[in-house]
């Protein structure tokens, strides 16, 4: 079971863990995503190589910002089922606390290169079950909502649980 919306943000300590979080938002970033970001990238390249010495002050600066603009959600429990999904277990150590879209990238590759992804978790992270897409960067309590409410239309008639 995986949080969608991560359930904390939390500073990540080792060089390893950085550089493996730098080269997935470089993987994120190179697909022209942000281009006004380039100084953002930049620091990301110096971080993602495998001898750089990450510096905990920079480091730090650098994933704020980040989560700042990628990683704040709305979601109102984040242990509440509705921001809850199925995962391998390799997949979910893979990307650890990762931004929203950095998981839904790696949720995509999974299901590109043929590795099972439960249908449910496909259709979170591609905002299936959302009413309005307008933002494909977050996971949002609106979509949160949705899904859930999918959910209870998917089971009611098993759990007897009435539809609002």
């Amino acid at each position: 079971i995986e949080h969608i919306c991560s359930q904390t943000d939390k500073m990540l300590r080792s060089n390893n863990e950085r550089r493996r979080w730098a080269k997935d938002l470089l993987r994120f970033f190179g697909s022209d995503t942000i281009k006004e970001w380039t100084d953002v990238v930049e620091k990301l390249k110096k971080m993602s190589q495998p001898d750089s010495d990450i510096n905990d002050e920079e480091f730090a600066k650098l994933q704020e910002e980040v989560i700042r603009k990628y990683g704040n959600s709305d979601i109102e429990d984040r242990d509440d089922i509705s921001n809850l999904a199925l995962l391998d277990a390799e997949t979910n150590r893979s990307y650890g606390n990762a931004i929203f879209p950095v998981k839904r990238m790696y949720i995509i590759d999974n299901d590109r290169c043929g590795k099972f992804v439960p249908i449910a978790t496909k259709n979170v992270f591609l905002k299936y079950y959302s009413i309005n897409i307008d933002d494909m960067m977050h996971w949002k309590q609106s979509d949160a909502v949705a899904y859930r409410e999918a959910m209870k239309e998917k089971l009611g008639k098993y759990l007897n649980v009435k539809k609002r």
